[in-house]
């Protein structure tokens, strides 16, 4: 045999060792793509989810934010409410009778109780008559005579 046939064939092996070489090479990079689109895919799924849990966050922050001020509003209203008395001013007929002491800034008044079983604060206006006092709402026209 020949030592150049030997050399030659030393050559044509690292050749395709080369060549191998660079096909596994090839190989792995297309793996890598592949991979690659996999992992930015479920990165991109996950930002969606956190985008989704982040909107509603934001609406429920919303919402608590709504029911804050409702509540205050009630708290509000029913501290209102704890300064009036129900008051039977004749048999079956009914007035809110303030509970705060007559001052010059907040005189002795009655409310219409319908009025404010509705949430509207109506004073009843009082008449004297011969027949005794007559009571109405200037609001919803509600009357007690006598």
């Amino acid at each position: 045999m020949d030592m150049s046939a030997l050399a030659s064939a030393g050559q044509a092996f690292t050749a395709l060792r080369t060549i191998a070489s660079a096909l596994v090479d090839v190989r792995d990079f297309t793996k890598l793509g592949t991979v690659r689109a996999e992992l930015l895919q479920r990165i991109l799924d996950a930002q969606g989810a956190m985008l989704d849990a982040q909107t509603a966050l934001s609406t429920q922050f919303q919402e608590i934010g709504a029911l804050k001020a409702e509540i205050a509003e009630l708290k509000q209203a029913a501290a209102k409410r704890e300064s009036y008395a129900l008051h039977e001013i004749r048999p079956g007929a009914f007035v809110y009778r303030s509970k705060l002491p007559v001052t010059p800034t907040t005189p002795m008044h009655d409310v219409c109780q319908p009025c404010f079983d509705k949430g509207v604060k109506a004073i009843s206006v009082s008449t004297r008559t011969s027949l005794g006092m007559n009571h109405e709402c200037p609001t919803c026209r509600w009357r007690v005579y006598g």
